[in-house]
């Protein structure tokens, strides 16, 4: 029975030992995965910041909210969105949708000063997913204004932003911002 007991214990011993060799082992592997994850995050961050110095960005969003702000009597402030806009190649068509109160006037003031002059501001009654959509206002100013009419009953109006095509000069993209502030008439 002892030399039984004595072998059982010498091989639980030898398998206790060697789970933890097994163990520290593994730690080693999982640390230097981590290590490895780290070095290749840190490097693909500094990959991103190299790309964004070929961006010339022309977004002024603080002196254009200030102007549209201004712009807004006697309509009461209600919010501001910011759609970044990025030179391509090819056209682009940007759609935000903006929510509407039953029996509330509102007010949208855009600035489009920090982008390319042939941008257009189009606004529909619907998406441009739907063929049955009417054009409700169209400009291609820089600094207008836009107040929906109550009578249309809309709840939701689509601003459609065409971007023209713009080739990139000595690898250099042009960025810019299309400031879009929101008023409504304080009852």
């Amino acid at each position: 029975m002892c030399s039984i007991f004595r072998s059982c214990f010498f091989f639980a011993e030898n398998n206790y030992f060697s789970t933890l060799s097994n163990q520290t082992s593994m730690k080693k592997i999982g640390y230097y995965f981590l290590g490895l994850t780290l070095v290749l995050s840190i490097l693909s961050l500094k990959g991103g910041k190299k790309e964004e110095s070929n961006v010339n960005d022309t977004c002024k969003r603080d002196e254009s909210v200030e102007k549209c702000k201004a712009d807004l009597n006697p309509f009461r402030y209600s919010g501001v969105k910011t759609t970044h806009v990025i030179s391509k190649p090819y056209d682009q068509v940007l759609e935000v949708a903006m929510p509407l109160y039953y029996d509330t006037e509102y007010r949208f003031v855009f600035n489009l000063e920090g982008l390319n002059p042939d941008i257009k501001v189009e606004v529909y009654d619907k998406t441009m997913k739907d063929d049955s959509r009417k054009k409700l206002y169209e400009s291609s100013a820089k600094h207008f204004q836009y107040e929906p009419s109550i009578a249309d009953g809309l709840n939701r109006l689509y601003i459609n932003y065409i971007v023209p095509p713009v080739e990139a000069k000595d690898e250099i993209m042009e960025k810019g911002c299309v400031i879009l502030t929101t008023g409504y008439r304080n009852v």
